[in-house]
């Protein structure tokens, strides 16, 4: 049940439904709103961490990798591998190396999987390569898509991903700038969250109409034409040739 607000079950709003649950869960027993004994007792029998002293979002991510071991995933899961769009090694040695900062029913939970320190010590978390840090803020960038229904990141804005601050917006921008030299795999999963790799840039504001003295002259105009006694007219409805008065023509020989 460590669903997000946006789940759906049948066009039921189920995700909003979990967290306004939690929301009066959390509050004090008695007062107004807070949420019954017998109703958390009744969710706790759906799923006993329904609503967790630590963040949701943990909760989802330790759901994914359970998923995965029991499929027969190995619980040495290098960072860069990546299930329904999270970065679960990179989230597991986080765990690791986040070992006793963790609440102890979260350690027990990992411990079920396995999950469990090695040489008595905290492990600290490996050297990302390159590869893995593209992984990660891909990571970052499909959590972003999904929430917002894009990829237009403003190139500010800093995405928290496992803990850890992710510049998304300068991220995002560099790929556009580096689309030349990128692999065709990485550009290919990017596509798949929607990049625009050109963004348009802003267009000024609109133009006022042309005045009234800007426009041509509609006015008739005269002007000379070769031979004498005759002048061309630009009139409305074309050129109009007449003879100039006051000449009269030359006779004929």
């Amino acid at each position: 049940m460590a669903t997000g607000h946006d789940a759906f079950v049948d066009g039921y709003p189920v995700g909003t439904w979990l967290a306004n649950r939690r929301r009066e869960a959390r509050l004090v027993v008695g007062s107004q709103g807070a949420l019954s004994d017998a109703r958390k007792a009744a969710l706790a029998d759906v799923d006993p961490f329904w609503c967790p002293a630590w963040p949701l979002v943990w909760q989802r991510r330790y759901i994914l990798l359970k998923r995965y071991l029991a499929a027969g995933g190995p619980v040495e899961t290098e960072p860069g591998h990546m299930i329904a769009g999270e970065d679960v090694g990179a989230w597991l040695a986080h765990q690791l190396s986040h070992w006793d900062t963790f609440h102890e029913e979260q350690r027990r939970l990992l411990a079920e999987l396995g999950v469990t320190l090695s040489g008595g010590g905290i492990q600290s978390a490996p050297r990302l390569t390159q590869d893995h840090k593209f992984m990660r803020n891909l990571a970052a960038a499909a959590a972003y898509a999904q929430r917002e229904g894009h990829l237009n990141v403003p190139r500010k804005h800093i995405e928290i991903t496992d803990g850890a601050e992710i510049k998304l917006g300068i991220w995002i921008s560099n790929q556009r700038s580096r689309r030349a030299r990128l692999h065709p795999q990485r550009i290919e999963a990017l596509d798949q969250l929607g990049m625009r790799w050109n963004c348009s840039r802003r267009r000024g504001p609109p133009q006022p109409p042309p005045r009234a003295h800007d426009l041509p002259s509609t006015r008739p105009s005269a002007t000379p034409a070769r031979g004498l006694g005759r002048a061309v007219h630009a009139g409305p409805r074309g050129l109009v040739m007449v003879r100039r008065p006051g000449r009269a023509p030359r006779p004929a020989r």
